[in-house]
């Protein structure tokens, strides 16, 4: 029983001398690290639309809503192109949709301001291209 003891007691002193050696080597955080120098900030992913498969997502890249592989980072198929819109008074494509089950498109464009919360724009709804 003594030498359970012994042993125990032996290993809090060596776990407390390692905490206290790897706490002496640490920085203290600023508040200049998290709001001047965004020192913990996390990276984010811009422009992206996961799909429901969860292996694919899409992006905007020029008038094309381009549908890519998660595994490979490649274009896999052009899901719609507006330049394949006949007699279509839109531009380009500013901003879009899925329905839930991934069979139509709302397409928005050149949104105009109004008031701070208030715009319109025009719509477009349309069916993925095969």
């Amino acid at each position: 029983m003594r030498i359970i003891n012994k042993l125990l007691v032996f290993c809090l002193l060596v776990g407390s001398v390692a905490v206290c050696s790897a706490q002496q080597n640490t920085k203290k955080i600023t508040l200049e690290d998290l709001w001047v120098y965004g020192t913990f900030r996390q990276a984010g992913v811009y422009g992206i639309r996961s799909m429901n498969d969860g292996e694919h997502y899409t992006t905007i890249e020029g008038n094309k809503i381009v549908k890519s592989s998660y595994k490979t980072g490649k274009a896999v198929e052009t899901i719609f192109d507006l330049s394949k819109i006949k007699n279509n008074k839109i531009k380009a494509i500013e901003d879009y949709t899925f329905s839930p089950d991934e069979s139509k498109i709302l397409i928005t464009t050149s949104p105009k301001a109004y008031l701070p919360s208030l715009f319109y724009c025009r719509v477009l709804c349309v069916q993925p291209q095969d």
